[in-house]
């Protein structure tokens, strides 16, 4: 079985940072993998 693993700084980028991990959840990703985040501000 191949396992992949998404990269959550090319996919999806329509939808904002936060919102990209729910995207990513519903269809059906297991692992993720983030190239660009230091380039990524979150407010708290």
């Amino acid at each position: 079985m191949l396992r992949f693993s998404a990269n959550l700084s090319m996919l999806f980028g329509e939808y904002d940072f936060l919102a990209r991990f729910e995207k990513l959840r519903s269809v059906v990703f297991a692992a993720l993998n983030l190239c660009f985040l230091m380039t990524t501000t979150l407010k708290n």
